[in-house]
């Protein structure tokens, strides 16, 4: 009989971390057990309470991997010389988030309607720091004149956000790719007032 290694334990939170996103992903956040991350993971469910004590923990670590995979793309994409480069490019990568990194937007979905659950405050304060990062592009538009002056970036970024939701609502419903990336184009046309 072979013998199980054991992983360090640096390794083996990583390991639990992303069987806790595919567990939240599966069941949703407000749902996510130790029992489930332990089944997917094929470990104990002590191991599991000896790294994340409170099913909160199993909350927080998968928001927290959304949080920090949503700032990396923003982040990334945003930084560029031209708005419709940043914003198309950003609205690419996460919808290609959605075939790479399905488990994580899916959470990042379950996320955005849990109204009710201690994670909301989160979740705002997360769309906060994505809405500024947005706004500041449209902003930058504004002042090199591609935006009309009185173009109201927050209701832009607020749909340009919000288009995020539809897009990956589309891919999981099995839409084409073709049909995604049409109304991706609608929608960024929409938002930066292209004709």
């Amino acid at each position: 009989m072979k013998k199980k290694l054991r992983l360090p334990p640096i390794e083996r939170q990583e390991q639990l971390e992303k069987f806790i996103v595919k567990a939240a992903a599966q069941r949703g956040i407000s749902r996510v057990t130790h029992s489930h991350v332990a089944k997917l993971a094929k470990v104990s469910v002590s191991t599991v309470h000896f790294y994340f004590k409170r099913r909160d923990d199993l909350v927080a670590s998968a928001t927290k991997q959304v949080e920090d995979y949503l700032i990396d793309i923003f982040t990334e994409n945003l930084q560029q010389d031209s708005v419709r480069d940043a914003l198309t490019d950003l609205a690419e990568a996460f919808l290609e988030g959605g075939i790479t990194n399905p488990d994580l937007i899916k959470v990042w979905l379950d996320w955005s309607v849990s109204i009710r659950e201690k994670v909301w405050k989160d979740y705002q304060n997360l769309q906060d720091e994505l809405h500024k990062r947005v706004r500041k592009v449209l902003n930058r538009a504004k002042r090199e004149k591609l935006l009309p002056k009185d173009f109201d970036t927050q209701a832009a970024t607020r749909i340009y956000i919000g288009s995020g939701h539809t897009l990956q609502l589309m891919l999981f419903d099995g839409r084409s790719r073709k049909e995604i990336l049409k109304a991706q184009e609608a929608l960024l046309r929409a938002v930066l007032l292209v004709r």
